[in-house]
């Protein structure tokens, strides 16, 4: 008899005990694909991170020396008290394993995994508030424009 073990993840090599990182919002398992990682080195939309999906790992050795690396999450999974990410680089397509203790907040983040398409949202509302004077709920007042006409077209001094 053959059985299959196709609903496996990496995860079920490496037990851990669910119950207390879930109620404490620490980590836990969403589904196939995804993760909750609530820690300081992780910078994504409500700390969630997801298998196959585009990631920069910015790797702090000191602190005047910064290395960005773009990766791809291969997998990831909790094991005595540390997260390990499995990640690509896109360039190199080297596979290798970034580790970080997830229950030792104390620690300060020698990297930071940031999700891109955060990273772009993020951005791009903050160009939106600069361009339109919002920063801080505040608008741009709308007496202070002035409109020219030149060449049949509008134009609009802010």
């Amino acid at each position: 008899m053959c059985i299959m073990y196709t609903n496996i993840t990496l995860q079920d090599y490496f037990p851990y005990d669910s119950v207390p990182l879930g109620l404490q919002n620490r980590y836990s398992v969403i589904g196939r694909d995804s993760f909750l990682v609530n820690s300081p080195c992780v910078i994504a939309t409500d700390k969630i991170l997801t298998k196959r999906k585009h990631y920069l790992i910015f790797d702090i050795p000191t602190k005047t020396d910064i290395n960005m690396t773009e990766i791809v999450l291969v997998d990831l999974f909790f094991y005595e008290s540390s997260i390990h990410l499995i990640a690509e680089d896109i360039n190199t397509h080297r596979v290798s394993i970034v580790s970080f203790c997830l229950e030792c907040p104390e620690n300060d983040c020698t990297w930071i995994l940031i999700d891109i398409d955060y990273f772009i949202k993020k951005m791009d509302a903050r160009i939106i508030q600069n361009y339109c004077g919002c920063d801080n709920g505040k608008k741009k007042p709308i007496g202070k424009s002035k409109t020219k006409f030149i060449d049949d077209l509008l134009e609009f001094d802010f």
